[in-house]
């Protein structure tokens, strides 16, 4: 059997992971605006319990992924955990024969189009476009450079898809080698057209970003908003402080595959503030986004720390401090411009389509 979608495009961007990639693949594929559609939502939300060392990692506190990436727009997107490889080769392949897009995750140490390949294991996804059982090959795009479009083994994408990902010294990346790859591949689906992005859709957007920072849901999990940023960053540093070295270790380490997620989300939505604003005319817009790419920028240096901390001991958790405050300033800043931006734009509410 055999299905092979039209060749996707493809997108990257250089402060989002894997995850943001493949998605924007998708999108794109389907009509979509990737910066309108993976920038609209701005937020912070942290759960001990979901914290796993993968490069897709995303916080979801809402019972699906894309309930979480995609508030403001008809697109589902959630994880599928298939019992084995069989169940799980045979759901991708149904997409494909539907017609839809799948993103895989993979081992990189089994993928023969990573520099990692039979070097060291990390979790990572790949956008996959078509199968040929009779010539023994998978379809892939892989989007993260360097950039791959084309065929690979079947035999050596079902190794990289059942993989242990070994947390092996010798044979592993240092952040996201550990959680089994387990076939888990994400659905995404399409239930309607991309909404109008007015003045009115993009001041109800902002509104509903600010109002998640300053007062989360309490019935999620974990913590959420500027609140749960302050609480994380300080269990951080408390752990790294910890006279147990390899506690602050991880502690410090976390900071890298944790803040990923949060340093993408803050860069997209500086990406969507300034697109907007060239779009509406508004100056407003593109100055907010400029003081939200800031932050973008505060992210990297504060993941690029907790990665050298992660294997240089407790000396680095006395940095940790001001940095903190510094990235904690400038959400509270930004919030303040962003509720003002909001109130120029329009001055009455405006319902953006989530429901916070």
């Amino acid at each position: 059997m055999k299905a092979l979608l039209e060749e996707p495009p493809f997108w990257f961007h250089d402060l989002g992971s894997c995850l943001h990639d493949c998605l924007a693949v998708v999108l794109l594929a389907r009509g979509f605006d990737p910066v309108e559609a993976l920038g609209a939502a701005w937020q912070f939300h942290h759960d001990p319990a979901q914290v796993r060392g993968e490069e897709f990692y995303y916080p979801a506190p809402r019972p699906t992924l894309g309930e979480t990436m995609f508030p403001f727009h008809p697109i589902r997107a959630r994880w599928m955990h298939p019992v084995d490889g069989a169940v799980g080769w045979d759901g991708l392949r149904q997409s494909l024969r539907e017609g839809r897009l799948a993103l895989a995750a993979v081992d990189n140490f089994h993928m023969p189009i990573r520099p990692a390949f039979g070097d060291v294991h990390a979790a990572h996804l790949v956008v996959v476009w078509g199968y040929d059982d009779d010539a023994g090959e998978v379809y892939v795009l892989e989007p993260t450079p360097p950039l791959y479009r084309g065929p690979i083994a079947i035999a050596d994408f079902m190794r990289a898809r059942g993989s242990g990902n070994a947390a092996r010294p010798a044979t592993r990346d240092y952040f996201f080698a550990g959680p089994r790859i387990a076939h888990r591949w994400i659905d995404v689906e399409f239930t309607g057209p991309p909404p109008v992005a007015d003045a009115a859709w993009v001041a109800g957007v902002i509104r509903s970003n600010v109002d998640g920072f300053r007062a989360p849901a309490p019935a999620l999990p974990g913590r959420g908003g500027l609140d749960g940023l302050r609480h994380w960053l300080g269990d951080i540093r408390d752990r790294a402080s910890d006279g147990d070295a390899p506690v602050a270790a991880a502690a410090l380490g976390e900071l890298y595959g944790v803040g990923w997620a949060a340093q993408g989300a803050a860069a997209l939505h500086a990406d969507f503030l300034r697109a907007a604003g060239r779009r509406l005319g508004s100056d407003e817009l593109v100055q907010a986004g400029r003081q939200v790419d800031r932050l973008a920028n505060e992210w990297t240096a504060l993941r690029v720390f907790g990665a050298h901390g992660s294997t240089g001991g407790r000396r680095f958790a006395e940095q940790l401090g001001p940095r903190s405050r510094r990235l904690l300033a400038g959400v509270e800043e930004a919030l303040d411009r962003l509720d003002a931006t909001a109130a120029a734009l329009t001055p009455e509410p405006a319902v953006a389509g989530a429901d916070r």
